[in-house]
């Protein structure tokens, strides 16, 4: 009888565990470049947008670099004629891709009228919560200014999540300012508009 008790006892134990103390959130953290002026972001960036977020999806992405050469030229490749490295476990990490109608595009595009997808490192996935530090979850049906890279394969990506993210009306002084209370950086009219 007591060794079914004590069994009794671990099973509940056990159960616990494996539904109430699973991790309920998991930081990243990813290393962005910081800008010391818009000037410095705008060039780097290769996509300017304002736009309002319709709608947005998480999903875990894998990030592995294929270890395969991809050339067999010695020149541009020094690895070439070697045996293949041993395959490299595959690498996940959970994005928020954003869809964001256009309403103005000030650099790198023409798609004033289409949506675009912008995505962000982080979000919540399977019941957890994928957390970057420095991203900031857009809200759907607000307006941002969005710094971004050039979209490829259908998604652009923010160049950095606490500088690329700005209001879409600018406050009283006429600045749009950063989402991010980690981003020092004002967008004047001005600056906007010289990307033009």
């Amino acid at each position: 009888m007591r060794i079914r008790i004590v069994a009794l006892a671990l099973g509940v134990v056990s159960a616990l565990c494996i539904t109430g103390c699973a991790p309920s959130s998991t930081a990243y953290m990813v290393d962005y470049p910081y800008y010391s002026s818009i000037d410095e972001l705008a060039q780097a960036s290769g996509l300017v947008v304002r736009g309002t977020v319709i709608s947005s999806r998480v999903e875990n992405v894998n990030t592995s670099i294929s270890t395969e050469p991809t050339s067999t030229n010695p020149t541009l490749n020094p690895q070439a004629g070697m045996p293949s490295p041993a395959p490299v476990p595959d690498s996940y990490m959970v994005y928020t891709y954003y869809k964001i109608n256009v309403t103005d595009c000030y650099k790198g595009c023409d798609l004033v009228g289409t949506t675009i997808e912008i995505a962000e490192p982080g979000g919540r996935y399977k019941g957890v919560n994928y957390e970057c530090p420095s991203s900031v979850p857009l809200d759907q049906d607000k307006t941002y200014i969005l710094f971004g890279t050039q979209p490829e394969n259908g998604s652009a990506y923010l160049l950095s999540p606490s500088q690329a993210v700005y209001e879409g009306d600018p406050d009283a002084d006429g600045n749009y300012v950063g989402v991010s209370s980690d981003n020092e950086l004002k967008l004047t009219q001005d600056q906007l508009q010289a990307l033009t």
